[in-house]
C-alpha cells in the first residue's frame, strides 16, 4: 500500500510541508509505504484550453507533468496539501489541477483511490475551507474516494486546517495544537482505510 503527499505550495518546506510530513509520520505502518511530491520541484506548464486531451487522450506539454501522474497513479491514498493564498489555491496548485484533465479523459486513472486534504492559511478565518472545497471538488472529479477525520468530534474539523493567528498574536503552523492532532487522527485515519480496503 502506498500514500503519496502532494505539497501545492511554491514554498517547499513551510507550512503545508510540515503538516503533510505530521500526518506522514502518523500513518507509519510497515505496510504503508509514504512519499511526498513537492509540486515546485517539477516543471508543469499551464494548460492552454487546446482540449487535445478531450480529442486525442493526451496533452501536448513536455514537461515534468508525465512524473507527477505517474507517482498518483501508483497510490492507494492521496493528500492534497495546499495553502490559502487569498483564500484560493496558489498558482502551483491550480495549474497542477488544470493539467489533470489528461488523467481523467484517459478513463479516469485516479477513480477509486482514497484522497484526504491538508490546508492552513494566517489567519484563523483566512479560506481553508475554501481551499479544502477546491482539493476534494478536484477529487470528486477525478472519482476518489474522499475521507476526513474521525476522532474527536468536538474539536477536530473534517480535515487539517492550521492557522498562524492565535488569540494573542501569530505563531508558526507548529504551535499550532489543533492542527497538529488532527494530523495525527489524519494519519491514524488513512491508515485504518488502507488496512480495510
Amino acid at each position: 500500500m502506498k500514500v503519496v503527499g502532494v505539497v501545492g505550495s511554491p514554498r517547499k518546506k513551510g507550512n503545508t510541508s510540515f503538516l503533510m510530513e505530521e500526518v506522514l509520520r502518523a500513518v507509519e505502518d510497515p505496510v504503508i509505504e509514504t512519499d511526498i511530491l513537492y509540486l515546485s520541484d517539477y516543471v508543469i506548464e499551464e494548460c492552454d484550453g487546446c482540449d487535445l486531451c478531450v480529442r486525442d487522450r493526451q496533452c501536448p506539454k513536455d514537461d515534468d507533468m508525465t512524473t507527477v501522474e505517474h507517482a498518483l497513479v501508483e497510490a492507494d491514498c492521496i493528500i492534497l496539501g495546499s495553502p490559502s493564498y487569498f483564500g484560493q489555491v496558489p498558482a502551483v496548485m491550480k495549474t497542477f489541477i488544470d493539467r489533470s484533465r489528461t488523467m481523467k479523459m484517459q478513463n479516469t486513472r485516479l477513480k477509486n483511490k482514497y484522497c484526504a486534504v491538508i490546508t492552513h492559511a494566517g489567519l484563523r478565518n483566512g479560506g481553508q475551507e475554501m481551499v479544502a472545497s477546491s482539493l476534494v471538488n478536484f477529487a470528486l472529479g477525478h472519482g476518489m474516494l474522499v475521507f476526513g477525520t474521525c476522532e474527536d468530534p468536538v474539536s477536530e474539523g473534517f480535515f487539517v486546517a492550521g492557522s498562524l493567528q492565535k488569540d494573542d498574536g501569530w505563531r508558526f503552523v507548529k504551535k499550532d495544537p489543533l492542527a497538529i492532532q488532527t494530523c495525527k487522527s489524519m494519519g491514524k485515519r488513512i491508515r485504518d482505510v488502507l488496512k480495510k480496503s
